[in-house]
């Protein structure tokens, strides 16, 4: 079985696809803003280094939402919290950036679990 047969196929596509379209937004978001800076200063080494990290936070975004998903189920299990829903939204929209803004790393761990789950399919 393929490394990317076992990876992506543990993974509902509609939550797949769900997960990537928040990462292509978020990662619009942050290179219009990265645009905008070497519009002013022209490209550098550090710019160049800053858009990789974020392709690769584009990536690996939905990995390391898999992974806060595990930990949040793993710790919360079936409860329910209700809240207000601009509390809920701002808290979901920090920790959406944060996943994304450290997602080389989540990302990596996530893949390394699926990997490791599906290892006895």
């Amino acid at each position: 079985m393929s490394f990317f047969s076992r990876t992506f196929g543990a993974l509902r596509p509609a939550w797949l696809v769900r997960a990537y379209i928040i990462s292509a937004a978020l990662f619009a978001l942050v290179a219009w803003m990265q645009w905008q800076a070497i519009t002013t200063t022209g490209w550098t080494g550090q710019r160049v280094l800053t858009m990789g990290y974020f392709v690769l936070c584009l990536i690996l975004f939905p990995f390391a939402k898999l992974v806060w998903e595990e930990l949040r189920n793993l710790m919360l299990g079936d409860n329910l919290f209700i809240l207000n829903a601009i509390v809920m939204l701002f808290l979901k929209a920090v920790v959406t950036a944060t996943l994304w803004m450290f997602a080389p790393f989540l990302g990596l761990i996530g893949m390394a679990w699926l990997w490791f789950r599906t290892r006895a399919a």
